[in-house]
């Protein structure tokens, strides 16, 4: 008998590379203030050999105050002194190059910053993190096609992420469950009693697990960094919000529905069983359960947040358009509106799972006690 083999599953391992100096970085970075970040975008376009006093009276900032700063980043490895010159080292610079993105406004922590992290880590060791197969041509794509190309997989592959520790998991459930799905590092860091290094090396975790990213937005003469999932999937999850149907007062409600004998059930589920010769029937069935909770709600508002593959148009899939990528949104036809309309207001009014009816002139429907007791998980 042959045996079944085990499913290999992804590995984050944070001392497969220097993981240490980066956190000391990152706490860096954290604590950095505006004269800070004046001076390191400099350097980063700067030569690699600086003169204190040259750049002091360029940048006209006396030396005092340029030296603390120095001290910093010299700490970093960004700089060493010799004699009479600071010498930028030219990866660290592209260390720091890389990781100022969080520092701009328009900053999107999207997969192509993704595609850059990857980069801290050994290129032969991410099949290993990422459970993708070393032949592969292109290791960016093979993950995006292993855990990200649709809603479907990122969840799924979500689900099934393990942390040793347990609070990275609430971190987790804290920023996606935050208004705009956006939290303050501080207010994580004090909500579960974390040390700036424990916390610095949850975000790695998370980082190089797709599900989170620090940036840091600039308020009056300061930067607070704050904590959001990566930029397609939090679009993604704005779209979800954004197209929660609108509740109807059951008062505007003209409702079509009879009143059903009560040995109906049975023969609902009768009916149920032996469905039309619908496309797609089963698969707009499951849609209804958005709205599991029974309100009333517009079929409108109900269509504009469907998410159903009626067509290779409504296929919701992780897609690239030069160096950037998007959740690609579906997109219906008349005629498959129609078709959507037919299962909601029909089909399942037939069966007893939807009430219909209208208000203000407008489609109307909500799911019953029964259709909420036959579709809930």
């Amino acid at each position: 008998m042959l045996e079944t083999p085990q499913v290999r599953k992804a590995k984050i391992c944070l001392t497969d590379y220097n993981s240490r100096q980066d956190i000391e970085n990152r706490m860096l970075m954290a604590d950095f203030s505006p004269i800070d970040i004046e001076v390191l975008e400099e350097i980063l376009f700067s030569s690699l050999k600086i003169s204190p006093k040259k750049f002091a009276r360029d940048k006209d900032i006396s030396e005092q105050k340029l030296e603390p700063v120095f001290q910093k980043l010299a700490k970093a490895g960004l700089l060493s002194w010799d004699g009479d010159f600071y010498l930028v080292d030219k990866e660290k610079r592209k260390y720091f190059e890389f990781e100022m993105q969080r520092f701009d406004p328009d900053f999107k922590p999207d997969m192509e910053f993704l595609q850059g992290l990857l980069k801290k880590v050994p290129i032969h060791l991410l099949p290993n993190w990422y459970s993708i197969p070393r032949t592969s041509s292109n290791i960016f794509e093979s993950i995006v096609e292993k855990h990200l190309l649709s809603p479907h997989i990122f969840e799924r592959y979500l689900s099934e992420l393990h942390f040793q520790n347990p609070i990275v998991h609430a971190v987790i459930e804290s920023v996606f469950a935050a208004k705009d799905f956006r939290i303050c590092s501080s207010d994580l860091i004090a909500k579960y009693n974390l040390s700036r290094p424990a916390f610095e090396e949850i975000m790695l975790f998370l980082e190089f697990s797709f599900v989170c990213c620090t940036r840091y937005l600039k308020e009056d003469d300061h930067w607070h960094e704050v904590v959001t999932p990566f930029h397609e999937w939090h679009e993604y999850l704005f779209f979800i919000q954004k197209t929660e149907a609108r509740v109807v007062d059951a008062k505007q409600v003209q409702s079509k529905q009879k009143q059903q004998p009560a040995d109906f059930e049975k023969q609902a589920l009768e009916l149920y069983r032996h469905p039309p010769e619908i496309p797609h029937v089963r698969e707009i069935e499951k849609t209804i359960k958005r709205v599991l909770h029974g309100n009333w709600v517009y079929f409108d508002d109900f269509f504009a947040g469907l998410m159903v593959p009626l067509s290779e148009q409504s296929v919701v899939s992780l897609k690239r358009t030069g160096k950037h990528w998007k959740y690609c949104l579906p997109v219906y036809s008349v005629e498959e509106k129609a078709v959507v309309r037919k299962v909601v207001l029909e089909w399942l009014s037939q069966c007893g799972m939807t009430a219909v009816g209208t208000a203000g002139g407008k489609d109307v429907f909500c799911v019953t006690p029964f259709g909420k007791f036959f579709f809930q998980e």
